[in-house]
C-alpha cells in the first residue's frame, strides 16, 4: 500500500486526507528460546521513525505524530532528513500545506544523511532518491465510482535523483534542490532506496518487489538468510508536503479588496 506509486497510500493524499506513514515492527521475539522460530526485529533495530516532537511527554510524542513532520526508515539507510517546499519568504514541512497563486515558482530542498554503518554492522549508501507527486483532487463522496477507487493514477515519479545530482555540504548532509511551478493542488513526497532502479528479485521500474517466503529446513541458515535479504534491501519514505494553487489572479492597484 505504501510501495507502490499511484496506491493506495496516493489515493489518500490525493484526497487530500492527511494520512501519515509510519514503520513499525511487529516483533514478539526476536529468535525463540529453542532456536526455532523467528518473529523479526526489536522495535527500532530494523525499522525506525523520526518524528519532530516539541516536549517531553507522551502527548507532545503523539501530537508530533499527528503533524506529519517525520519520516520512516528500514535498515538506517538515512538518519536525518530536513525536506521542505519554498516559495519565497514561505515555506512548508512534512505533514503542512504551501498556498501560492497558480504559476508560482516554487523550490524543493531535499538535505539527508546516512550512518557510517547500520545496526547490522554493514556500511550504507543511498542509490537514489525519487521525488514523488500526485494532483489533490478532494475527498470523493460515498457511492462514486471515485470513492472506492484504491489508485491514484496522477501519481509519478516526477524526477530520480543520485550522487551526482547532489552536494555535501559542511554539516554532511547531501544536498538536493529542485525547482517547478505550481500549476495545480498536489502533494510531494520522498522515497530513498540503497538498490537499482531494476534489481532482479528486489525491484521492478524503481517500485519494490514483494520479497519471497524464504523457505530453507536449516533453522540457523534460515535466520541468517533472512537477515541478509533485509539488510540488503534498505528504503526510507517522507511523508508528503502539499501545495495548493490559488487561481485567481492577482488584484491591480485599482482592485484592492477592504480590509477585514
Amino acid at each position: 500500500m505504501i510501495a507502490k506509486v499511484g496506491g493506495v497510500w496516493d489515493a489518500l493524499l490525493g484526497e487530500g486526507r492527511e494520512f501519515w506513514n509510519f514503520a513499525n515492527s511487529d516483533s514478539h521475539f526476536e529468535i525463540s528460546e529453542n532456536r526455532l522460530y523467528s518473529s523479526g526485529y526489536w522495535p527500532g533495530q530494523y525499522a525506525k521513525n523520526y518524528t519532530w516532537v516539541d516536549g517531553n511527554d507522551m502527548q507532545s510524542v503523539l501530537n508530533g505524530m499527528r503533524s506529519g513532520k517525520s519520516f520512516s526508515v528500514y535498515g538506517d539507510l538515512i538518519n536525518a532528513l530536513d525536506y521542505r517546499v519554498h516559495h519565497g519568504n514561505k515555506q512548508a514541512e512534512m505533514g503542512s500545506n504551501l498556498q501560492v497563486k497558480k504559476g508560482n515558482p516554487i523550490e524543493i530542498t531535499i538535505r539527508f544523511k546516512s550512518p557510517s554503518k547500520n545496526n547490522n554492522g554493514d556500511p550504507v549508501t543511498v542509490d537514489h532518491v525519487d521525488l514523488i507527486s500526485g494532483d489533490v483532487t478532494g475527498k470523493a463522496q460515498p457511492g462514486t465510482a471515485a470513492y472506492s477507487k484504491s489508485t491514484n493514477d496522477s501519481t509519478k515519479v516526477v524526477k530520480r535523483f543520485t550522487s551526482k545530482d547532489w552536494k555535501t555540504d559542511r554539516d554532511g548532509y547531501n544536498v538536493i534542490t529542485y525547482r517547478t511551478t505550481a500549476t495545480k493542488d498536489q502533494y510531494f513526497r520522498l522515497r530513498g532506496t540503497n538498490l537499482g532502479v531494476n534489481v532482479a528479485g528486489e525491484t521492478s521500474n524503481g517500485d519494490p518487489l514483494i520479497d519471497p517466503k524464504t523457505d530453507i529446513e536449516d533453522n540457523e541458515q534460515r535466520f541468517a538468510e533472512i537477515n541478509k535479504r533485509n539488510y540488503g534491501d534498505l528504503w526510507f519514505y517522507s511523508n508528503p508536503i502539499f501545495v495548493s494553487v490559488d487561481d485567481k489572479p492577482a488584484k491591480g492597484p485599482n482592485q484592492q479588496g477592504k480590509h477585514q
